[in-house]
């Protein structure tokens, strides 16, 4: 029975690694905060131009929307804390595989990145 048991332990802690996720740098604040990273291509190489979007995710009202800078940063400032969105981007000479990301906002976000190769 010791055996058994300890089998089921064993399985029950991989079971719980295989389970781990990576979260982005988080800082803890209250109110409102900003969520910046960077659109660029697979070689990381800034896309300047892109419309970076954040919309509330019950309404689908545009919160914030910001523009990419030449080397592809940017930074949406003034998100309300507590709510759920849904940050996306756009190019008109880029696809980007992963366009949108359902976020909760609980604190200030950095390296929400989007990566994107040019549309023929």
């Amino acid at each position: 029975m010791l055996k058994k048991s300890f089998a089921v332990v064993q399985i029950a802690a991989l079971m719980c690694v295989s389970f781990a996720v990576a979260l982005p740098n988080v800082a803890v604040k209250t109110g409102a905060v900003s969520i910046s990273g960077q659109v660029k291509t697979p070689n990381g190489r800034g896309i300047k131009g892109a419309r970076v979007v954040i919309k509330d995710a019950k309404t689908m009202e545009v919160v914030s929307s910001v523009m990419s800078s030449t080397f592809g940063h940017y930074k949406l400032e003034g998100i309300e804390t507590g709510r759920m969105y849904v940050l996306s981007v756009s190019h008109k000479s880029f696809l980007f595989a992963l366009p949108s990301h359902l976020l909760e906002v609980e604190a200030e976000r950095t390296g929400m990145d989007f990566v994107g190769e040019p549309a023929e």
